[in-house]
């Protein structure tokens, strides 16, 4: 067991903005010794506090660790500027919620990698830690440092910053890994530390980029000393997986201030530029009984008033209604509402929202994506123009009076009359409706993202991509009751630069956090100008990453990852794309055979 190094953080609390984000000693915490376990690990998630505690993954991890007899998990989260100026001024390690205790004392060193602009945090917590930021650094008197979320499905822009990373649901391979742990004690000595994690990269699911070597855009194993492919981990039933019924309450406001319950992973739907879509597929559903079982206890040990029923795609959940039906009886006299993700295209989940919103009605989200029929064939999004209009008509006549869409520009194939179809869509959702419906859209560019049919296409250039939204901003300003927001441009190129990278842009992410990059996801933190001095510092052309586009055939940076969908399968959705063909839902009868073996291909449901 490490040495134990605790922070008088309470020197720090009146001297921050925000001291809430570093109490800790929420309602809820386990009772636990937490210093005494024998294997000890923080989770680090890198974004501020309100942003961590809104994350159900990061939960649900800690409540299965701290389920086991011999291993305690505590938190750590990303510090705002003015935490993070006073621990450099005092020479202060970086400290963990449960116990303040010095991260860099600790075993293991998690992190929940959930968005590409999260890379500067990684490395100022590791730093702020006392850990060296590349694993070729570090030794047996380091913690092992893991990454898993998203993010992992190409992890060669992170790759040299991490020892290992788990690929999938980590309910039962991180105990896994932390058995191994305690069995091999990788602290002991370098030897022994190599040792562990030449094991580890010989399991399923774990991904050690030290036994890995770069030649020519492919990745493969030096000396066979692990697999070529490494595959994803995931739960099969979700009926029999820790889940936290018990979840801490924090003192401070969160962005998502409620109870939450789990209804399935996956998604029936196949979405072409979707990664959550393929990454977490198959589709696993709880059972009624225990999402039931799940929000009574949530509400009876949080004190929560609003319950979330969260899943990539809640409406698609089989038991939707008599769920809803029973959670609105049993809760709604009680003043607890309930709140529902974006709504799928029909009447009966707008039938659903006015049941969930008795007690408040909020504003209803709904994600046509695509103005024009035709590119809504070609991301496969298997709607209509008369499902987008009515299914707001629809909203408007049951009492919602503000509506949400997401759209998205930049996509493959996209031309200027599919631009045009937006404001055209937009004003035929407007007359329709009426007068007294607020319509705010929210415009994203298109990020291609590894595991998906989209991964081969490069990202629209700035200039092109620029003038579209001008287009739009200058439509939209004499269109009263209609809002338009964007996603700036700076961060959607990086993102798609990290998203798309190999290992060199590593070097891009480790200069930029030198030059003082930090919190990118937040407007008011984010510096460009710092990402394009590390850009130009480092050698590595952005535009290339962000923008290449691979051959059918090519090797990606991120082939030697697999998260269960063929590459076949991909390859045919890309294809059909070029056609605007569509692929049925999966719960449209048909499979269409994605690899992932949760049916045979053509069988039927």
């Amino acid at each position: 067991m490490r040495e134990n190094h605790y922070v008088p953080v309470g020197k720090y609390l009146r001297r921050v903005t925000r001291p809430g984000r570093y109490v800790g000693r929420e309602w809820n915490i386990p009772d636990k010794d937490f210093a005494g376990a024998d294997v000890q690990m923080a989770m680090a998630f890198p974004d501020l506090y309100e942003v961590g505690m809104s994350h159900l993954g990061l939960r649900v991890l800690y409540e299965v660790v701290n389920g086991l007899p011999y291993a305690a998990m505590e938190r750590v989260m990303a510090p705002a500027p003015d935490l993070e100026a006073l621990l450099r001024a005092d020479r202060a390690p970086l400290f963990t919620l449960e116990t303040n205790r010095a991260v860099g004392d600790f075993d293991l060193l998690g992190f929940s990698l959930q968005y590409e602009l999260c890379a500067t945090n990684v490395l100022n917590i590791l730093d702020l830690s006392g850990i060296p930021l590349r694993a070729e650094n570090r030794d047996e008197r380091h913690p092992i440092v893991i990454g898993g979320g998203p993010c992992v499905y190409n992890p060669e822009p992170f790759a040299p910053f991490f020892d290992v990373f788990l690929i999938g649901e980590g309910e039962e391979a991180l105990p896994e890994l932390l058995t191994l742990y305690r069995e091999t004690r990788p602290g002991k000595s370098k030897a022994a530390r190599a040792a562990f994690l030449k094991e580890l990269a010989g399991r399923k699911g774990f991904y050690v980029p030290s036994l890995y070597e770069e030649k020519n855009g492919a990745v493969t194993p030096r000396d066979g000393a692990a697999p070529v492919v490494v595959r994803k981990r995931y739960i099969a039933d979700l009926d029999n997986v820790s889940f936290p019924r018990k979840p801490l309450v924090p003192h401070t406001e969160i962005v998502h201030d409620r109870g939450v319950i789990e209804l399935f992973r996956g998604c029936v739907r196949g979405c072409r530029f979707c990664q959550a879509g393929m990454i977490y597929r198959p589709r696993r559903e709880k059972s009624v009984p225990t999402l039931l079982a799940d929000a009574d206890a949530v509400i009876a040990s949080s004190g929560y008033d609003e319950l979330g029923l969260l899943s990539l795609s809640t409406m698609d959940y089989s038991g939707i209604d008599p769920l809803v039906t029973t959670l609105t009886e049993r809760y709604s006299g009680r003043g607890v509402s309930l709140s529902l993700p974006s709504l799928r295209m029909d009447a009966f989940s707008v039938e659903l929202a006015q049941k969930v919103q008795k007690v408040r009605k909020g504003t209803l989200t709904l994600a046509p994506e695509a103005g024009s029929q035709r590119m809504r064939d070609i991301i496969n999004k298997n709607i209509n123009e008369d499902d987008i209009v009515s299914t707001a008509a629809a909203a408007f006549a049951n009492g919602f009076r503000n509506l949400k869409f997401y759209m998205m520009i930049g996509l493959p194939h996209e031309t200027d009359a599919d631009i045009d179809a937006i404001r055209e869509l937009l004003l035929k959702v407007k007359r329709s409706v009426g007068r007294g419906l607020n319509l705010g859209v929210s415009i994203g560019t298109f990020v291609p993202k590894a595991q998906t049919p989209f991964q081969w296409y490069g990202q629209e250039g700035e200039e092109s991509v620029r003038g579209k939204q001008r287009a739009l901003k200058s439509w939209a300003k004499g269109q009263k009751g209609i809002r338009l927001s964007y996603h700036d441009f700076e961060t959607s190129f990086l993102e798609a630069v990290i998203a798309r990278g190999d290992r060199r842009v590593a070097d891009v992410i480790e200069r930029v956090f030198t030059l003082g990059a930090r919190l990118d996801g937040w407007s008011e933190y984010f510096r460009y100008d710092l990402w394009q001095r590390a850009l130009a510092e480092t050698g590595v052309d952005g535009v290339f990453y962000a923008s290449r586009r691979f051959d059918d055939d090519a090797v990606l940076p991120w082939s030697h990852i697999s998260c269960g969908v063929s590459r076949e399968f991909l390859l045919r959705e890309k294809n059909k794309a070029v056609a605007a063909a569509v692929t049925p839902h999966c719960y449209d009868d048909v499979c269409s055979g994605c690899g992932i073996g949760c049916r045979k291909a053509g069988e039927k449901k």
